[in-house]
């Protein structure tokens, strides 16, 4: 697994879309597709600054100059996490399965029930709190789209390390290519 970290420049990026295409296009000589060769996430979504984005991939990413999206590291890794840990902190961003249509907090227990769903068992999430949530926007062959989102913060009771490393991998949820479903593990 490859943990990569890249700029994002969204003065030149405006459309949510473009970013998953962004992504492969460092993946030369490659079909990569998002939610099965990589994840991504963004720590937020405005436009016309400049942001990091956190990218774990099968295949090591190639460095070249790109003004929209610069690969600035990346890091082959055995372990996503360290595996000792029992106790960690996690964030995830996702587009619920139910509906693309939802509000996070009428719907916060059932959301966070399909997250225990999908962890099966491998690690517990406690005290989750949620936000912020966005409405992602973005055009398709001059469609205009939109994607609720919610993310989940909190502490995870780790029970199968090896086992959620795979999960986290796999991915959470739908619209991985709007860089939904990427679970982080923050550690100590």
């Amino acid at each position: 697994m490859y943990i990569s970290k890249f700029m994002l420049n969204r003065q030149k990026i405006l459309n949510n879309w473009e970013i998953h295409l962004f992504i492969e296009s460092h993946f030369p000589g490659r079909v990569v597709k998002a939610g099965c060769d990589y994840l991504y996430r963004l720590e937020w979504y405005k436009i016309g600054v400049v942001i990091p984005v956190l990218v774990y991939s099968r295949f090591r990413p190639e460095m070249r100059v790109c003004r929209e999206f610069q690969l600035i590291e990346c890091e082959e890794k055995q372990q996503l996490f360290d595996h000792r840990i029992k106790k960690a902190e996690f964030s995830i961003f996702l587009a619920p399965d139910e509906r693309s249509e939802f509000d996070p907090g009428e719907d916060f227990d059932k959301i966070t029930s399909e997250l225990n769903k999908k962890l099966k068992g491998l690690a517990k999430p406690e005290e989750i709190a949620h936000g912020p949530n966005n409405c992602i926007y973005y055009d398709i062959e001059e469609k205009s789209f939109s994607q609720q989102t919610i993310t989940l913060n909190g502490s995870i009771q780790i029970k199968n390390p090896e086992g959620l490393q795979e999960k986290i991998i796999e991915g959470f949820g739908r619209r991985p290519e709007l860089g939904c479903g990427l679970m982080l593990i923050k550690q100590g």
